[in-house]
């Protein structure tokens, strides 16, 4: 996921790092589903960048066999780069 994050161009540097949450779903086929900012960073396009992250990285590897369920509940929590 982290590899196809871009730090969006047009904000300006940040004198601190922000942090956002995102949330989603991995079916067992890897695909991911429900795609949700449950704590924004405070900057719309940073959050946007998160989200499209995670959504770039659709699918990821299917999940392993061993685990129960249709697919698994996710929490990433992606912290910006401090800019300044």
């Amino acid at each position: 996921i982290w590899g196809h994050w871009l730090h969006p161009a047009d904000l300006p540097a940040l004198s601190q790092a922000l942090r956002a949450v995102v949330n989603f779903n991995i079916l067992q086929d890897g695909r991911i589903r429900n795609i949700q900012i449950i704590k924004s960073s405070g900057a719309e396009a940073l959050d946007e960048s998160f989200y499209n992250a995670v959504a770039k990285s659709d699918p990821l590897p299917p999940l392993p066999m061993r685990l129960e369920g249709a697919s698994l509940a996710t929490e990433i929590e992606f912290r910006s780069v401090n800019m300044e």
